[in-house]
């Protein structure tokens, strides 16, 4: 499926599944090595954002918004009987999971590739991400939600922001050390 387009040759960004050949949706771990092969940045970045706010719609729901009665928390308590603490558990854990996988994984993969010798790009992606995380996603609770989600908005932008920023950092500042050396 390989195409050559005045003398550059152009290879399309698939996984393969089988038999078929699939817009690559696939896990995001795959995602910077698929992308680092192919020499795709743009679509390595592409993906890594659209994990950044999918892992950050988690958190604008739990943990922020689960202590609230209305809306969309407060319709997931009331139809599985649940307390907000249960709410908490049962979806809080894989929310967790899901960023710690991200932090530890995903995150330092695409950005030492993505800029391998460049730490100004580096910095600026890492707080980034930690602003749509926590600065963004997890401001929620301080529109709406009660005094609860105010409060672990709070948490959120104040310690968690800044927390997960600077180990980030240092993450990818390991990731990329190891990579050039």
């Amino acid at each position: 499926m390989d195409s050559s387009q005045d003398g550059v040759e152009v290879q399309p960004f698939f996984c393969l599944k089988g038999e078929h050949r699939a817009p690559l949706v696939c896990h995001p771990d795959l995602v910077p090595p698929l992308a680092e092969r192919r020499g795709h940045k743009g679509w390595a970045m592409f993906f890594y954002w659209t994990t950044v706010v999918s892992i950050g719609n988690f958190v604008d729901y739990v943990p922020v918004r689960t202590f609230t009665t209305d809306g969309d928390m407060g319709s997931v308590q009331r139809g599985f009987g649940w307390s907000p603490w249960m709410v908490l558990l049962v979806l809080g854990l894989p929310t967790l999971i899901l960023l710690v996988y991200f932090t530890l994984r995903i995150e330092p993969a695409t950005l030492s590739w993505l800029f391998p010798n460049d730490r100004p790009k580096q910095v600026l992606m890492v707080l980034v991400t930690a602003g749509v995380l926590f600065g963004f996603y997890g401001a929620g609770g301080l529109l709406e939600g009660g005094p609860i989600s105010a409060r672990i908005s709070q948490v959120s932008v104040y310690v968690l922001l800044p927390a997960f920023a600077f180990a980030s950092w240092l993450l990818v500042r390991r990731r990329s050390a190891l990579k050039t050396g």
